[in-house]
């Protein structure tokens, strides 16, 4: 199917669409163009916005992110705004819509979703350019892993090596990680402890 200046594929339905008459392309399109005129109001630079410059991005049916008023309607899109959104060149998108991908970590097909990204780019304030290479479980066993590792090392800085129960939780942190050596090392001190603590009694 044939795009012109005036058509183009909608990358959330795969249907042509008129994007002149897409109300909510215009809308966005106009609040991002006034933000970056403030922003960047001299004519001459690169970076000063066209009034029609998602519309040409839309047209040349790229990598750019719109959605038609159906889908906005619909919810399977949701618009966003370009005014919270941190980039330093180039054209915001103009809508967010469920972004397939394959997890770097499991690779098993994920999902970024258009509530997710809504909720990483206006409201976390990550570049728009970034996205997840991990599906979110992954991201989560990663974040559980790190907590694990910052505990393990507040509970090695305050080590008394005579003390049975830091030793113990020293362990289960170590196991909690599939460190089973290191693991077992420090329930073999913890034990240790024990055995000198009831000698010394």
């Amino acid at each position: 199917m044939r795009t012109t200046m005036q058509h183009s594929i909608c990358p959330s339905c795969k249907t042509e669409k008129d994007i002149s008459q897409q109300r909510g392309l215009l809308a966005v399109e106009k609040l991002w163009y006034l933000h970056r005129l403030k922003i960047d109001p001299n004519p001459k630079s690169p970076a000063h916005p066209q009034p029609d410059g998602m519309r040409r991005l839309a047209a040349q049916n790229t990598q750019w992110f719109w959605a038609c008023d159906h889908c906005l309607a619909e919810g399977r899109a949701l618009p966003s705004d370009p005014t919270k959104h941190n980039i330093a060149m180039g054209t915001s998108y103009a809508a967010y819509i469920d972004r397939p991908f394959t997890c770097e970590t499991c690779q098993c097909p994920s999902v970024f979703s258009a509530a997710e990204q809504q909720y990483w780019y206006e409201t976390l304030g990550f570049l728009i350019w970034v996205y997840p290479k991990h599906c979110r479980s992954c991201r989560k066993q990663k974040r559980a892993y790190t907590k694990l590792q910052k505990d393990l090392m507040k509970a090695l800085q305050n080590l008394d090596h005579n003390n049975q129960e830091q030793l113990q939780h020293i362990a289960a942190l170590y196991a909690e990680m599939g460190l089973e050596s290191k693991s077992s090392l420090y329930m073999r001190r913890a034990q240790n402890a024990e055995k000198k603590a009831k000698g010394n009694k």
